[in-house]
């Protein structure tokens, strides 16, 4: 009623509608016939009860939604006593843009929170509950995991999921539903005679053992599902692989570098297992022909492209080259185990003379020649050589002539 008053925009001194008026009446009326209400405090709870259950109702209507909890209770002469042990309402949100299922969410939620607080109360190990709910779509809300429902939903889903269990909660009838006399409210007058608001429904006190209903639940609820945004972005690794290669100093750090990005590869797969510790000598040779291929396809890529096309290209017909089965560019004869570099212009030609720099303690030319062909074929590579020494040493080396 205030919150009719406050969307009207009543001032204090203002009359009330008449609608309003005649509603105020009639509650002022039955105000006095709270007084012949009496509520049993004994629940025929004690040592002696075979079983003890709590059993809770929850309903919604646009202008409220609660909740009812009863304790049903099997006495040594297997007698079923019901009582309603605690019940709540709360009015529904003024905003109408809130959808019904929305409503009957949130009495689920006031429904499994009083149950616990009950729970906890009568301090009662191991006792069963049931939750009942007339709303077939917030049933769908509750049975599905949090993650696949709105913010709104999957929120109020977690804290009911955390609190009562989903096995325990099943379908009711409106008809036999006791808190729909709480979001729709009655008078005084006639909640005296509502039996079904003091002892629950009927079923309850026929008989003893049954199990919650979980028949399944076909209800639309697109509107309510969370909208996942997918961004699809077309890498060119080899892009990336050569700007690691271009960003590096050594060919050991680029190597590494892609070793680890491979490894991060691998792990992404769910049915491998985790890798830990140190690279491993697979890794590394596995990250340095991804180096190669990559360096070799920015250099020699008509070449590669006329190879694959059974044509041998002019630039590369002396050195009888191929693409061997990891589509690594090789050159045949003598030197078929060596992989195909480039010229002093590119710069893992630099980084290859550079680490035969390091791994031959700074030797000489020749020495360090010898070294790089024993994996690679690089042309003119009496220059690159020259440079890195004459970069090393700041001096000009001897059989450097030019």
């Amino acid at each position: 009623m205030m919150q009719r008053l406050w969307e009207l925009g009543c001032d204090w001194d203002e009359p009330i509608p008449t609608a309003l008026e005649k509603d105020w009446s009639a509650f002022l009326r039955e105000l006095p016939i709270i007084e012949r209400l009496r509520i049993p405090r004994w629940t025929h709870m004690s040592k002696t009860n075979k079983a003890i259950e709590l059993h809770g109702f929850c309903d919604a209507s646009m202008k409220a939604y609660g909740a009812a909890v009863y304790i049903r209770v099997l006495d040594s002469d297997d007698n079923i006593h019901v009582h309603l042990l605690l019940s709540k309402t709360k009015v529904a949100p003024s905003q109408r843009t809130i959808t019904l299922p929305r409503l009957e969410l949130c009495g689920t939620v006031v429904l499994a929170q009083l149950m616990q607080y009950t729970k906890d109360v009568l301090a009662i190990p191991d006792v069963k509950m049931y939750a009942w709910t007339d709303s077939t779509i917030a049933l769908a809300w509750i049975r599905a995991t949090p993650a696949k429902w709105t913010t709104f939903v999957s929120n109020r889903v977690s804290e009911i999921q955390r609190l009562v269990g989903i096995d325990c909660w099943g379908h009711v009838a409106t008809l036999h539903n006791p808190a729909d006399l709480a979001s729709r409210g009655v008078f005084p007058s006639e909640l005296e005679l509502l039996e079904v608001w003091w002892t629950g429904p009927e079923y309850l006190r026929l008989y003893w053992d049954f199990e919650v209903p979980h028949q399944p639940i076909e209800i639309d609820t697109e509107e309510e599902k969370r909208t996942v945004n997918v961004l699809t972005i077309q890498v060119d690794y080899n892009d990336c692989f050569l700007q690691a290669i271009y960003n590096c100093s050594s060919l050991l750090k680029v190597v590494r570098v892609i070793a680890y990005c491979y490894r991060f590869t691998i792990k992404c797969q769910p049915k491998l297992g985790p890798i830990k510790g140190p690279l491993s000598p697979r890794e590394l040779e596995a990250a340095l022909l991804i180096v190669v291929k990559t360096a070799q396809k920015d250099m020699f890529k008509n070449e590669i492209q006329q190879i694959l096309e059974n044509k041998i290209p002019k630039t590369l017909r002396s050195l009888n080259a191929f693409i061997d089965v990891n589509g690594i560019l090789r050159v045949g004869g003598r030197l078929e185990n060596s992989l195909l570099s480039y010229d002093a212009q590119h710069h893992f030609t630099t980084l290859v003379v550079r680490d035969a720099h390091k791994n031959t303690l700074h030797g000489g030319i020749q020495q360090m020649i010898m070294y790089i062909r024993q994996k690679y074929w690089i042309g003119q590579i009496r220059r690159s050589v020259c440079i890195d020494v004459l970069l090393a040493s700041g001096k000009r080396h001897p059989k450097c002539n030019n």
